[in-house]
This record gives structure tokens, C-alpha cells and sequence, in this order.
């Protein structure tokens, strides 16, 4: 993540309990971090996601 930022990418990584890595970034830098990470050993996956539906609350 250091060198992808200091490339002038905006990219934060970040792990949940199990060993699956999760990258956050603005959309405008998407494909080029998605390049960067597929390109590293040990990548075996990845999957680009964005941001669901906004909120809303359901009638009762």
C-alpha cells in the first residue's frame, strides 16, 4: 500500500477476522489499484465492489 500511495494512488487496506485483505479506494483510482493488486504474488482473487444502495427505512 505504501508504494501504491506514494505513486500518488489513494489505497488503504484493511483485514477482517479471517485472511481475506480488503483495499479501500476512490472510484476515480479503482482500476489502477485493482491493476497494481492483481499483479502481486499471492493474489489468487480479487473482487471489485462499490458502495450499495443508500439507506432507507421500511414501512411497517
Amino acid at each position: 500500500m505504501r508504494e501504491l500511495r506514494a505513486s500518488g494512488l489513494r489505497a488503504w487496506a484493511t483485514m477482517d477476522a479471517g485472511p481475506n485483505v480488503k483495499v479501500l479506494c476512490p472510484r476515480a483510482d479503482r482500476d489502477e489499484v485493482s491493476r497494481a493488486l492483481g499483479e502481486q504474488d499471492g493474489v489468487t482473487r480479487l473482487i471489485v465492489a462499490g458502495p450499495g444502495p443508500d439507506a432507507r427505512v421500511a414501512a411497517l
